[in-house]
């Protein structure tokens, strides 16, 4: 049986992991703005999973479910995430997690609330405009 500390402490080394980036991949323009996406990522990604820490009604099955088609597929015999990638890994493994967090918060956050707007709402006081742009809107 999995448990909802062991898959977050498994989202958080997965986020920690060095990106791979590569210099050679990217003229110095390039480089810079993929540096500053994957950093934008890492940061988005340990602030959603401080709230889902914090906001203990979201479980372990939320998590396993909201999982399950993407690109993020929980491996519970290793107990870590594994990732499928696309065309380069290193911009899409964070991105990946990401998007699977705003999505266990939006589903969470739809459960208690009336509307989107509400919901929308909620999550611009707690996250601010930028992620409820990038994330939710």
């Amino acid at each position: 049986m999995t448990n909802r500390v062991e898959v977050l402490e498994a989202l958080e080394s997965f986020v920690n992991a060095r990106p791979g980036l590569r210099s050679a991949d990217f003229d110095a323009a390039g480089f810079a703005a993929a540096s500053y996406q994957v950093q934008r990522d890492r940061a988005d990604e340990l602030d959603m999973l401080r709230h889902i820490r914090w906001e203990t009604s979201i479980g372990v099955d939320c998590i396993l479910f909201r999982a399950r088609g993407g690109r993020m597929r929980w491996n519970s015999v290793d107990a870590r995430w594994d990732f499928t990638a696309g065309q380069y890994e290193p911009l899409e493994r964070r991105a990946a997690a990401c998007t699977l967090l705003a999505s266990v918060i939006w589903a969470h956050r739809r459960e208690f609330t009336e509307s989107p707007a509400e919901s929308l709402a909620i999550l611009r006081r707690e996250f601010g405009r930028r992620m409820v742009a990038r994330f939710w809107e």
